[in-house]
């Protein structure tokens, strides 16, 4: 999985309905090439092709892929009064204790903030408002691995291969209901 397009994917489908300051939740700690790491890049990535400056307070830092670190992230932007209409958190815990974060806020989620996570982990549609999520198709790279190694135990050349992101496009992003 292209963790780049991963992060650009994500942006820029918040981009796409109308998102013009979007935060990113960053984990600036991983190692180089890490998912972390290259899913910032795609951000990045997603702003310059749309054309929109990268604003460093539109990016929160965090530690850990957790629900509770997401909320710490949120918690500060919110409290450092910088102005933003979509987030795109790089798990879908981040997702979730943004959408929590944001409706104890009084804020409206999809109206004035639209929210996406990455893994489309179950429990993404059956959150209060169903949270929009890019999947990395866990099942399909696993089916994938299997067809190598067999192939390859039989003796079989194999390569590398590549599976594209998808959108899961839910009621957070004002994607489907």
């Amino acid at each position: 999985m292209n963790q780049i397009d991963v992060g650009r994917l994500a942006t820029r489908h918040l981009f796409d309905r109308g998102c013009r300051r979007i935060v990113h939740l960053r984990m600036p700690r991983g190692m180089p090439g890490s998912a972390p790491v290259l899913r910032f890049e795609g951000y990045c990535q997603a702003l310059r092709e749309v054309g929109l400056p990268y604003e460093p307070t539109l990016v929160a830092d965090l530690r850990h892929l957790n629900y509770d670190e997401g909320r710490k992230g949120i918690q500060a932007l919110l409290d450092s009064g910088v102005a933003f209409d979509g987030i795109v958190g790089l798990s879908d815990q981040h997702a979730a204790a943004a959408l929590n974060l944001l409706m104890e806020n009084g804020r409206k989620v999809p109206q004035e903030v639209k929210l996406i996570g990455i893994d489309n982990a179950p429990f993404c549609r059956y959150t209060i408002i169903p949270l929009s999520s890019v999947s990395q198709e866990f099942v399909l790279r696993g089916h994938q691995a299997m067809r190598m190694l067999m192939s390859g135990l039989q003796g079989e050349p194999t390569a590398s291969i590549n599976v594209e992101p998808v959108i899961h496009a839910r009621k957070s992003s004002a994607g489907i209901p």
